[in-house]
């Protein structure tokens, strides 16, 4: 590498340690319980999923939320295995539960993004929440989220770790770590108003806003249907998007058991970003090429001082910004873990970059999607 190279991967590396430092700025505002609680429609579209359904409905029950204002449906996206009869027979004695099979299509829309929107017809709740049928929300997660809307507040997203696993698999703290990674830049850029992701398995929104905008059938189809709302949310009214960082906002979703599984579902959050707003593009990108900068100089050289701050400055802040997020969620075990992931990071990256481009065809849930 020549001195000039270098002196540009120094500059990335600036680059990259100032703004994580900006988004490490803007922590989740405090948030309070409103006078009346309101009423939510929670929606879990599902399918397929019989060996994760029956977690994800015990968690449920077990919600902290007036029941007189709660509403949780069950949308069955035509699964093919044992779900509906594990889901009826868990919920038979639940009022405010119930199982809805989704068998018609809206104008151009497929798959979860359609289950959701024709869950939201047939609820007249203020707000809509969202989780997934592998994910398993605390008690306190509906009031932690509903506690932070304001009247300029139009979405709210919590915090998703990964569920640790009982042998503390590397593959499995790699993705707790990438999850707590990916969202630490989520909470300082949502927090200082240039939003750049929310997460469809942990949201709230104000249906009044969802029905202004013209639903998802005016939004159009996406895998990512929780950014694709986010969006329209942020360039076409005047609300915010908060996304909160606290204990009582975690749900806890599973891990992929195959690494290339978990790539799958990368190249998809990747894909169904395409389209994504320039703010999210400069922390992506600049994000990618820091960290890219760490082997190269590495491999290339000159050893000296000015390589050495390069490293140092983006390995740095990423230890600063998980910390600062371990300390927040009170999840510290995961400490020893930062530099390990530092590499996996580099690793599934690089697979993306070189796999990506060329998948032209999303298969997710047994089907398979051209337009993403």
């Amino acid at each position: 590498m020549s001195p000039f190279a270098l002196q540009i991967a120094l500059a990335v590396a600036m680059g990259y340690f100032f703004l994580i430092l900006y988004l490490l700025r803007h922590e989740s505002k405090a948030t309070r319980p409103p006078d009346t609680w309101p009423t939510i429609a929670l929606l879990v579209a599902f399918r397929n999923e019989e060996k994760d359904i029956a977690r994800c409905v015990e968690a449920l029950k077990q919600l902290d939320y007036p029941r007189d204002c709660l509403t949780i449906y069950l949308l069955d996206d035509q699964s093919e295995d044992r779900s509906a009869e594990i889901v009826k027979q868990a919920i038979q004695d639940q009022p405010h539960m119930h199982y809805m099979w989704v068998d018609e299509f809206l104008p151009g829309l497929t798959g979860k993004m359609n289950a959701v929107a024709m869950g939201i017809k047939h609820c007249d709740a203020e707000l809509i929440a969202t989780t997934d049928a592998d994910c398993a929300p605390n008690p306190r997660w509906l009031k932690t989220l509903a506690a932070g809307f304001d009247t300029s507040v139009a979405m709210v997203s919590g915090f998703t770790l990964i569920q640790p696993d009982d042998k503390g698999r590397l593959l499995n703290r790699m993705q707790q770590m990438d999850w707590l990674f990916i969202q630490s830049l989520a909470v300082g850029s949502a927090n200082a108003g240039k939003p750049i992701s929310v997460i469809g398995n942990n949201l709230m929104y104000r249906r009044t806003i969802y029905n202004a905008l013209g639903g998802f059938e005016k939004i159009g189809f996406s895998v990512d249907e929780d950014h694709a709302l986010m969006k329209e949310i942020v360039t076409k009214t005047h609300y915010q998007v908060r996304y909160l960082h606290t204990p009582d906002s975690i749900v806890y979703s599973l891990a992929y058991d195959r690494f290339m599984d978990f790539v799958r579902q990368r190249i998809r959050w990747a894909r169904g970003g395409l389209n994504a707003r320039p703010f999210a593009w400069l922390v992506v990108m600049l994000s990618f090429v820091a960290h890219w900068l760490i082997p190269l100089i590495i491999i290339k050289g000159p050893h000296n001082i000015i390589g050495a701050l390069a490293i140092g400055l983006v390995i740095g802040v990423d230890h600063l910004m998980l910390k600062r997020s371990m300390k927040a969620l009170k999840i510290g075990a995961l400490k020893k873990d930062i530099l390990p992931y530092e590499l996996f990071q580099l690793t599934y990256t690089l697979l993306i970059a070189l796999i990506g481009p060329f998948k032209r065809r999303i298969h997710w849930k047994g089907r398979s999607y051209t337009k993403v």
